[in-house]
């Protein structure tokens, strides 16, 4: 899971700050939202995700944190 959603960030699939709602991996993946959320967790802790718990949620990663990526 965090490698699709990784890739997916790196890519450019999901937009630097686009919102990512647990519901929408896991359904196009065919999983519970717990694993996306763990997935989450993880790139959260490799820069590649921010949680705003104001802004409703996990949102990609600021363009400079991407590009220290690729």
């Amino acid at each position: 899971m965090a490698d699709h959603l990784r890739e997916a960030i790196l890519s450019g699939a999901i937009a630097p700050g686009e919102r990512i709602r647990q519901e929408e991996p896991a359904e196009r993946l065919g999983a519970s939202r717990l694993p996306v959320r763990e997935a989450l967790r993880m790139l959260e802790a490799e820069g590649l995700t921010e949680h705003h718990p104001r802004r409703e949620g996990v949102h990609g990663c600021p363009s400079w944190a991407c590009t220290r990526w690729r």
